[in-house]
């Protein structure tokens, strides 16, 4: 969460964490990632075309304004895509401490955990991480576990700086549900005022002005 109140998502990694002594998620301060996201969120804002703009005949309440409506929440969708990868850029250029774990927040942190690249050809079979194990000296190997559900999901908020604030259990099965993230993009688009109460001004003819809505 940001000191405005924005809130972005955290990039994380699996990674080893001297504290906890287990695998666990990490944070991901990789900027090339979060430059990647922002070059992503610019392309798909970009086929959106321009902001829509209302035609004159879409003032009146009665003359259909669903579709501009439409158009401009979709536009401002991307948009917001947009803000929230400039943002996590930037968050990251400003950062002064090191990745921590977002488990207990220790910094004695291993990532990646995974250094061995090569194909997973059969899940069914073990295959090598290339982590040394820094207690045993073992190697640590994956293995395909099945399906896992978690009934109460929750949504961790960090600092800037990756220090826990709060942990919220929200309504969801496994993950939270699609309303969770839909309010957090409305949130982000008040503080930013980007929304469609605020449109581009358009040409209204005289013979329209009386009863504009």
């Amino acid at each position: 969460m940001l000191p405005d109140g924005i809130r972005i998502s955290v990039n994380s990694a699996l990674g080893w964490c001297a504290q906890c002594k287990t695998i666990t998620a990490v944070e991901s301060l990789d900027i090339g990632r979060r430059e990647a996201e922002l070059r992503e969120a610019e392309r798909e804002l970009e086929k959106q075309g321009g902001q829509p703009v209302r035609c004159w005949w879409q003032i009146h309440r009665f003359l259909v304004p669903m579709f501009w409506r439409r158009d401009l929440a979709n536009w401002y969708f991307f948009a917001g895509m947009v803000e929230d990868a400039r943002a996590a850029l930037q968050l990251i250029t400003m950062r002064k401490s090191p990745p921590k774990c977002l488990a207990c927040g220790s910094e004695e942190i291993t990532t990646p955990l995974i250094s061995d690249t090569s194909e997973w050809t059969d899940v069914s079979q073990p295959t090598r991480t290339g982590f040394i194990h820094p207690d045993c000296g073992g190697e640590l190997w994956m293995v395909m576990d099945g399906l896992r559900i978690g009934l109460k999901p929750s949504v961790r908020r960090y600092t800037p700086e990756g220090i826990l604030i709060e942990q919220e259990y929200v309504p969801g099965y496994t993950s939270p549900r699609s309303e969770y993230f839909d309010d957090r993009e409305a949130n982000n688009a008040r503080i930013r005022n980007m929304g469609i109460g605020k449109p581009r001004d358009v040409y209204i003819p005289d013979w329209l002005r009386e009863n504009a809505d």
